[in-house]
């Protein structure tokens, strides 16, 4: 089975862009990573254009940095919490619900939902920045071992 996840890009990625885990570009983690059988890609894929054609841009503002992670060493950069953005949320956790998946941090679903900016490569974001979030993207994260991740597809809003 491969990984996935849904994320928000701050700069948008093309559709078959590849990068390494690594080197991650700046995004918003909207649905956390799971694993699900290949077979039902094609199927997520039509669900998700559904959900992004209904959908208009949610407006969002950075807040305060904070550190997370398991060691607490991590800079983010919190995101607001938003009716509009946890009901995005909530859509896409029920529309990946249906295809059986197994995710790997199920606390951060649901009320544990946490909307941040990974601070990398020395990025400097201050709060109170908005934030136009008009699409969502599904990557394929590969295997529990690949190191590469893969842009599927990126769902526009209207």
């Amino acid at each position: 089975m491969h990984k996935y996840v849904i994320a928000y890009f701050i700069m948008p990625l093309k559709d078959s862009t590849v990068y390494v885990e690594e080197n991650s570009p700046q995004h918003i983690t909207l649905c956390q990573i799971y694993s699900m059988r290949e077979k039902y890609v094609s199927s997520l894929l039509k669900e998700l254009s559904k959900i992004a054609g209904c959908l208009t841009p949610i407006s969002a503002v950075t807040e305060e940095k904070v550190m997370f992670g398991p060691n607490y060493d991590t800079p983010v950069i919190k995101i607001s919490i938003q009716s509009k953005l946890r009901d995005l949320h909530l859509q896409l956790v029920e529309t990946v619900n249906k295809f059986n998946p197994t995710y790997d941090f199920p606390e951060y679903m649901g009320n544990g939902f946490q909307p941040h900016i990974t601070l990398v490569n020395d990025l400097r974001i201050k709060g109170d920045i908005p934030i136009n979030i008009n699409s969502f993207t599904l990557l394929d994260c590969g295997l529990n071992d690949d190191l590469f991740v893969k842009v599927i597809r990126t769902f526009s809003f209207q």
